[in-house]
């Protein structure tokens, strides 16, 4: 089966069978509006937090021990 196929084809809401019986519809996601992830509203509290330019995952690592 390429349900990979299917997925990426889909253009339009499809129905999906088993033995005849409706069991899921496969379709495509509507494009939300809205801000990108980097373009997003910083609430107050992390407003003010500075910047870091290393990478954070150090700083977990770190914590983890």
């Amino acid at each position: 089966m390429n349900t990979g196929k299917w997925v990426r084809g889909v253009s339009e809401p499809v129905v999906i069978t088993e033995r005849g019986h409706p069991v899921a519809t496969l379709a495509p996601f509507e494009k939300l509006p809205g801000r990108s992830f980097r373009d997003r509203k910083l609430v107050p509290g992390f407003a003010g937090l500075k910047a870091i330019d290393s990478d954070s995952g150090r700083f977990l690592e770190e914590d983890r021990r």
